[in-house]
């Protein structure tokens, strides 16, 4: 991969699939494609921050391997048509926990997109951020320490592309994580 993930996912999520999020989302293009340069930085930072201890970062791994191979990959257009949430509903439930309701009305703001339009694109969108983890963790061979370090660094890269990032994170990443997928 010449780029990083969060360009690439990006970079992926343009065309066919961006067209279908705006259908799912009843939005327009421009609006849809301003939300996904916020979300998809937040969500590889919010997984950076719950991989920072040991413990979630092996639940990470585990549930990349299990669940997320990647395959999601080769039909984002697909997926993202399908309108199925029950998968991203879940790894939000993992990921975000209790602040979930919190990410989606700060997006809210900071997009001018409705709390449930918002909640809707980051369920669509959190399978195809494990699936480009799990790509990732299966070429590269990483093990929790590996893929702790690569997220690090992919959420520093979003914090620098993102300024608008760590005011939309607020106190969630001081708070921690929540216990990710175990």
């Amino acid at each position: 991969m010449s780029g990083s993930i969060l360009t690439e996912l990006i970079g992926g999520l343009t065309g066919d699939s961006l067209s279908g999020l705006s259908q799912q989302l009843g939005v327009d293009e421009g609006a849809t494609s301003q939300a996904v340069s916020l979300a998809v930085p937040l969500l590889l930072s919010v997984l950076a921050n719950n991989t920072s201890n040991k413990k979630g970062a092996q639940s990470l791994v585990n549930a990349l391997s299990r669940d997320h191979d990647g395959s999601i990959l080769e039909d984002v257009a697909g997926h993202v048509q399908s309108g199925s949430l029950d998968d991203g509903l879940g790894i939000l439930g993992h990921v975000l926990g209790t602040n979930q309701s919190k990410v989606e009305e700060s997006l809210s703001e900071r997009t001018g997109l409705d709390a449930a339009s918002i909640a809707k694109l980051l369920a669509i969108l959190a399978p195809v951020v494990l699936g480009m983890l799990g790509k990732q963790q299966r070429q590269k061979n990483l093990d929790p320490t590996g893929l702790s370090a690569l997220l690090g660094t992919e959420s520093k890269q979003a914090s620098q592309s993102t300024p608008d990032l760590l005011g939309l994170l607020g106190g969630l990443l001081s708070a921690g994580g929540s216990d990710l997928f175990d």
